[in-house]
């Protein structure tokens, strides 16, 4: 779902992700944990009880807490983005499928797309803004490929991909350049959205 959108403007530098090794340890772990799921859902073969609980064994690492258990193989449509812009931001173009094949200007183009919908880039976010996780490469393109919404006291409440609904520390993401799969960014952006009076979690 990683697009690359070159950034031709001055544009917000991202947070970089807390490289302290205990987090680099974490995000490997919860990479790992994603994405056996991730392939034992492929497996029709694996009961889905088991593919839960699988997933389900991230609320042992600190720093997150289970808020909403979730069928992993029923969420394959209903993800990050899914739940961030559909279910709290309410944003019709969110609640209709999977935005990979719904909506793909998100992920093609992020920054112009979001902009488009009434959000912008900050750089202090509060309780209840977006919070994106991406990267811009070497030569300048920017990809987002995680989002959720900033809880506070750097803390995001966020779907993880077709798992659970977590709280977590921002630094703790599905984030670990030599996973598989499972790269979500080695940076946060925060965006909020543009309304006559002020939008809460």
């Amino acid at each position: 779902m990683i697009s690359l959108e070159k950034l031709e403007t001055p544009f917000p530098p991202g947070l970089r992700l807390d490289n302290d090794p205990r987090y680099d340890f974490v995000r490997r772990k919860v990479s790992e944990i994603y994405y056996m799921t991730y392939w034992l859902a492929e497996d029709a073969s694996v009961p889905s009880e088991f593919v839960n609980d699988n997933i389900a064994e991230l609320r042992n690492i600190p720093g997150i807490t289970l808020l909403e258990a979730r069928d992993f193989r029923g969420d394959a449509s209903f993800r990050c983005a899914e739940h961030t812009f559909g279910d709290i931001y309410n944003e019709a173009w969110a609640q209709q499928g999977w935005t990979a094949d719904t909506t793909p200007e998100l992920w093609e183009n992020p920054r112009g797309f979001l902009t488009s919908k009434g959000f912008r880039f900050i750089t202090e976010p509060k309780r209840g803004d977006v919070v994106a996780y991406g990267s811009i490469e070497p030569d300048g393109r920017f990809w987002l490929e995680h989002f959720g919404v900033y809880a506070g006291d750097s803390h995001v409440v966020s779907k993880f991909g077709q798992g659970p609904i977590m709280h977590h520390d921002i630094n703790i993401i599905s984030s670990h350049p030599d996973a598989v799969r499972g790269n979500w960014g080695d940076q946060v952006w925060f965006l909020e959205k543009q309304y006559t009076e002020q939008f809460y979690l």
